[in-house]
């Protein structure tokens, strides 16, 4: 069942039978600043034209696992080709967003350069019109799709709580969290 408006005494609220996925992938570039992956949306999205996002999208429920959902969006708006088992589930999300209820699966997966390099030849036409890493301390120069400023932001504090770990270990410590 596709995603569909109702309007309710005036009110607009959508039926979504819907599972979604975003796929943060992240590196420290040559300076060691903690960067991930974002995409421009372009014209042939839906909605938020010309605004930023990490890479994300609804799951098809009949074929996919939460992690083959992960991939395959991440590959049609990056190119990047992350293996299923390199995903870590960092947060599941049931809040309500711009009126519609969307459980939205939160991933993170740290990136590898056998991941590949960024293209946007596998995604929907006019579906992303630039794709690039972003330092973590540039965020707010972007305007961000749905609510992913905050998902970012969300995602940076538990990054810099794991990063103690990171010092002391040698070593990224990403914990998984489910709901």
């Amino acid at each position: 069942m596709k995603n569909f408006p109702v309007i309710v005494d005036g009110v607009e609220h959508w039926i979504s039978p819907s599972v979604a996925t975003v796929g943060i992938i992240y590196k420290f570039n040559e300076e060691g600043k903690l960067c991930f992956v974002a995409n421009k949306r372009g014209d042939g999205c839906p909605d938020y034209n010309g605004y930023w996002n990490i890479p994300c999208g609804y799951f098809d429920l009949e074929d996919e696992t939460i992690f083959i959902g992960a991939s395959r969006e991440v590959y049609e708006e990056t190119g990047l080709n992350v293996p299923v088992d390199k995903w870590n589930l960092w947060y599941v999300n049931s809040r309500p967003t711009d009126g519609k209820h969307v459980l939205s699966l939160r991933f993170i997966a740290k990136f590898d350069e056998s991941f590949g390099t960024f293209t946007s030849e596998n995604s929907e036409e006019k579906e992303v019109d630039d794709i690039k890493w972003i330092s973590v301390d540039e965020v707010d120069n972007y305007e961000w799709a749905f609510n992913q400023r905050e998902v970012i932001k969300d995602w940076i504090k538990d990054m810099e709580k794991d990063m103690i770990d990171w010092k002391i270990e040698n070593k990224l410590n990403i914990k998984t969290y489910v709901i």
